[in-house]
């Protein structure tokens, strides 16, 4: 049987960061979601439903200066460039 603790502790554990651990929480909780549509469980809360999120700092956003695109430009490939653009 999996309990709500031993998948938080799951999450916790990941050698990963806050956004990748949030990511992981909410695929398990897809997967539980999947399993009841299915009849695999059954229908109401699951052991996934109450995980915590992890708190993830906000970062600023960073702007390239015109000579970091520069240099981005002249080494990425002609297919890269429109992407890039």
């Amino acid at each position: 049987m999996i309990l709500a603790n031993d998948i938080q502790n799951y999450v916790r554990d990941l050698k990963r960061g806050p956004r990748s651990k949030n990511n992981t929480r909410k695929a398990i909780k897809t997967l539980f979601t999947f399993a009841q549509t299915r009849g695999y469980l059954p229908k109401g809360l699951t052991e996934a439903s109450d995980l915590q999120r992890v708190k993830e700092q906000a970062k600023p956003i960073g702007m390239f200066t015109p000579e970091q695109m520069a240099a981005w430009l002249k080494h990425a490939a002609q297919t890269q460039r429109v992407c890039i653009m």
